[in-house]
């Protein structure tokens, strides 16, 4: 509960944190990636679910015109995505996401999978909703010093390598299609495979490694 009441806190003046030096200048570069990996969707009608959407940030990027769901476990955060945005709102947290199995046709988690402790069950958990062919925009923060002095806010943060994220996200059925980075995150966009498609012993195997990581 105490960190939840963090994001709680956090909530009324969040959006406007997030535009100042030298914050914005660090979100610019996610954002950017993110929009270029996004982009190839911007002609396309799609159910987006956004994990852990906050205040609606991740609207800045994703492509407009589609059926946006946003989740969070914070009430507030929620209530001030609302005011400042038109879409669906639902207080929950990925683990435990009241969406039908494949029923959507992007998952979209940025700024998310660091605070996880468990990566697998909370990938295997936010992949359930996608439609075989559907994908999954994430983000991860790697292990640098930029983000060991993130810790300092109070956060708990757990880092984790590009093949660590490769790894699990493969064994819960998802393939790496593309992956960049930027100061603090890596960004991975991954395809949602049939499981017959799927092989048991390398889930995220070279031949879904279609890109490399930008470094």
């Amino acid at each position: 509960m105490e960190h939840i009441n963090l994001w709680e806190i956090k909530a009324p003046a969040y959006h406007i944190l997030r535009k100042l030096w030298p914050l914005s200048c660090i979100l610019s570069g996610e954002n950017n990636n993110a929009t270029a990996m996004l982009s190839r969707f911007a002609m396309k009608k799609m159910a987006i679910l956004d994990i852990g959407c906050g205040t609606g940030n991740g609207l800045e990027v994703i492509p407009v015109g589609n059926i946006y769901i946003g989740v969070d476990l914070s009430f507030k955060m929620l209530f001030h995505m609302r005011e400042r945005f038109k879409g669906r709102a639902i207080q929950a947290n990925g683990y435990n996401l009241p969406v039908k199995k494949e029923t959507v046709d992007l998952v979209f988690a940025m700024g998310i999978l660091e605070y996880q402790k468990d990566a697998g069950i909370f990938l295997s958990r936010i992949s359930r909703p996608i439609k075989e062919g559907g994908h999954l925009f994430l983000t991860s923060s790697p292990p640098s010093w930029h983000n060991s002095l993130r810790k300092l806010n109070g956060s708990l943060l757990w880092p984790r390598d590009v093949d660590e994220v490769v790894s699990e996200a493969g064994n819960a059925g998802l393939c790496c299609e593309e992956t960049t980075r930027s100061l603090l995150q890596e960004q991975f966009l991954f395809v949602k495979k049939a499981p017959e498609n799927r092989t048991a012993t390398q889930p995220h195997d070279t031949e879904c490694r279609m890109r490399t990581p930008v470094r």
